[in-house]
């Protein structure tokens, strides 16, 4: 796999817990060991500027991030250290990738069964995708052994949508609220933790507001189409965003009375999955 699909950040110093407490969408002190996290970041008007997935560190806080999002991440977070004691790098070595959950035999054991190894300097950690027979890898560590057996980025763009993992891109950051991108049903929002960037406008959509627009998943009759095309109900415009395309995969951002119906485009149908995000 020649392109990066993703970097990992990490936060660090005397006050990272409560200055990334204080950004994210998720309860930092809440982090489980060995466990990615699906979380956001958020505007003060509650509009996501990016997602990401983190994950505990000795003394330190990783931060798995799409890699045409990095330099936001860093300047956005970077924007708000002040006198923290705080330390914000990215790690020049990090090797993301996804491989067949089956290739994880014993000449990798290290990354079987969700292993993770966060002590020290270095880290190994895994998530398997709950729809498929594939694991994520995220590490610091150079294994051509691994690496060699990681499928094609568009797969694994199409299995992160089929998992309902929205990857924010610079063409789309600052437009949706979580609940919009279904951050509420995947685990990537804490209601009961202390105040974030943008927490007001999210409480108020989950407690006393009506979603009305949230993202769906689409299977395609023809992969001849662009994120720049319009979905049509009934010969009408259905007002949907698109927000990705990959292979045989759509999802876009639509009103949730239309979420069960086709929609067509100009070169064929788009078949709604709707139990996938349920």
């Amino acid at each position: 796999m020649s392109e990066k699909l993703f970097d990992i950040v990490t936060v660090k110093g005397n006050d990272h817990l409560d200055f990334l407490q204080g950004q994210i969408t998720q309860n930092i002190e809440k982090l489980t060991t060995g466990t990615l996290h699906y979380s956001a970041i958020c505007n003060p008007k509650g509009r996501v500027i990016l997602t990401c997935h983190i994950f505990p560190l000795e003394n330190r806080v990783g931060i798995v991030i799409p890699v045409a999002m990095t330099d936001i991440l860093i300047s956005k977070l970077s924007s708000f250290i002040l006198r923290s004691d705080v330390i914000i790098e990215r790690l020049e070595t990090s090797i993301s990738l996804c491989i067949e959950s089956n290739e994880l035999d014993s000449d990798l054991s290290v990354f079987k069964d969700n292993h993770h190894d966060t002590s020290g300097s270095s880290f190994i950690i895994s998530r398997k995708l709950n729809n498929s027979n594939f694991t994520e890898i995220y590490t610091d560590q150079n294994n051509k052994n691994i690496q060699s057996r990681a499928i094609d980025i568009i797969e694994w763009k199409r299995l992160r949508m089929i998992e309902n993992i929205v990857d924010i891109t610079q063409e789309n950051t600052e437009k949706y609220t979580p609940h919009m991108l279904n951050l509420d049903l995947n685990n990537g929002v804490c209601f009961n933790k202390g105040c974030y960037v943008g927490q007001e406008i999210v409480a108020r959509t989950e407690y006393i507001g009506k979603v009305k627009r949230r993202l769906n998943l689409y299977k395609l009759s023809s992969e001849n189409i662009t994120v720049d095309e319009k979905l049509y109900l009934n010969n009408k415009d259905s007002n949907a965003h698109i927000l990705s395309i990959s292979g045989d995969r759509l999802t876009a951002i639509i009103n949730t009375d239309f979420s069960n119906l086709e929609l067509s485009y100009k070169n064929g149908i788009a078949k709604p999955l709707t139990n996938s995000f349920k």
